[in-house]
């Protein structure tokens, strides 16, 4: 795949390369080509357990990553091309195997460039007794020492990569240079150690408050082999913490895992499915905001609910009470005999009903009593109305 290598010497663009090589990404059946994994001169460990082996159900293991909370791994986003669709991925450490549900590329990824090259796979369960890595917040510096850790080949400085892959290996160098968004340094010296095919994705800890983070990860080099006069880049992850932290939080499980460590007697387990705070900070840093938003949410839902459930009930008690009002007051202004009138609403104070026949009263009473009744029911919802919230 062609690569372009940008280089920032002086703090401005020195040069350009071109370069006829490929992504520092093993793929089974290219060995032959050189076209494989990482650390050349790199020292064999079982250390940093948060870095492990990317690859995917059809090809297997090509490239590395590392842990950043139980269910998300961060590496490069060339190695996620290769993975293929969102649950073919997968993530061993600590002698387990685990499958993606997501791989999520960061949106400004270029290919040719290799801009931006990150990108976060989303596991399907937890991992536990493994601790994950912090990312670094605050930017490298020239002549920092970066400790490099990947899965790559190892080989000599004047032979390049011998093609190996599965080993996880560790080496040491110095930052060289510092662009915007990535860290270089020139593989110019034997005693000096270099990434090689297949470290790609993998971290470049340096050490902050006296605890490694991840302050890179391995994108490529302009030498195939990784031999002595490559110039090799990593991607500054500080430059994209605001988008690993939202991609974290946004594809971040709420449920609970059996695979997830069992709690200690310190902790009280999950309640009603609500998770412990040391659960919520392992996940990033927003987690426990997010839960508290969706918490608040639920009661405001629940609390609309109910009000929406006592206007109605209280609406129905005042038509039924309207009912009545006008039932009662037709009674009392009609007797059983149907010739005699009463006002016990006062409505009628003052007027002399004259003299007809009992079915005349009785009609004209009608009318009034219609009139009376919508005074009554009007004046009665205004008292109602005068105490209801939101009326």
């Amino acid at each position: 795949m062609p690569k372009i290598f940008l280089i920032d010497r002086v703090g401005h663009l020195a040069a350009m390369f071109v370069l006829l090589a490929t992504v520092m990404v093993s793929i089974p059946g290219e060995i032959a080509h050189g076209q494989l994994p990482r650390i050349l001169g790199g020292v064999e460990t079982e250390d940093y357990p948060s870095v492990g082996v990317v690859g995917s159900r059809q090809r297997g293991g090509f490239c590395t990553g590392t842990l950043i909370s139980s269910t998300h791994v961060l590496t490069a986003a060339h190695c996620a091309e290769v993975i293929g669709s969102a649950t073919s991925g997968t993530f061993e450490v600590g002698g387990s195997i685990y499958e993606t549900t997501d791989v999520i590329i960061h949106p400004d990824y270029d290919s040719e460039g290799l801009d931006a090259d990150l990108a976060i796979l989303v596991l399907s369960q937890s991992v536990p007794n493994i601790q994950p890595s912090s990312i670094a917040r605050s930017e490298p510096f020239v002549d920092e020492l970066l400790t490099i850790v990947g899965f790559g080949a190892t080989g000599t400085p004047s032979d390049g990569s011998d093609g190996s892959f599965g080993t996880k290996r560790f080496g040491l160098t110095t930052i060289d240079e510092v662009s915007a968004f990535l860290v270089t340094w020139v593989f110019d010296d034997p005693a000096e150690m270099n990434t090689a095919p297949g470290d790609s994705g993998g971290p470049g800890f340096l050490t902050r408050d006296g605890q490694l983070v991840i302050a890179s990860v391995t994108s490529g080099g302009t030498e195939q082999d990784a031999s002595l006069g490559d110039v090799a880049f990593n991607t500054r992850v500080d430059a994209f913490a605001d988008w690993i932290d939202m991609t974290v939080l946004l594809s971040e499980p709420m449920t609970d895992d059996p695979a997830e460590e069992p709690t200690t007697d310190d902790e009280p387990e999950q309640v009603d499915g609500c998770p412990t705070p040391s659960e919520l900070y392992e996940h990033g840093p927003f987690a426990l905001l997010r839960w508290l938003l969706e918490l608040l949410w639920g009661f405001l839902s629940q609390w609309l609910d109910d009000t929406a459930t006592v206007d109605q009930d209280s609406d129905t008690d005042e038509s039924d009470t309207d009912q009545q009002t006008d039932q009662q007051m037709g009674e009392s202004l009609v007797d059983e005999s149907g010739e005699s009138v009463t006002d016990p609403s006062g409505v009628l104070d003052g007027v002399e009903v004259a003299e007809e026949p009992p079915q005349q009263v009785l009609t004209a009473n009608r009318g009034r009593d219609r009139q009376t009744r919508r005074n009554a029911g009007m004046s009665n919802r205004r008292r109602r109305g005068s105490v209801r919230p939101g009326r």
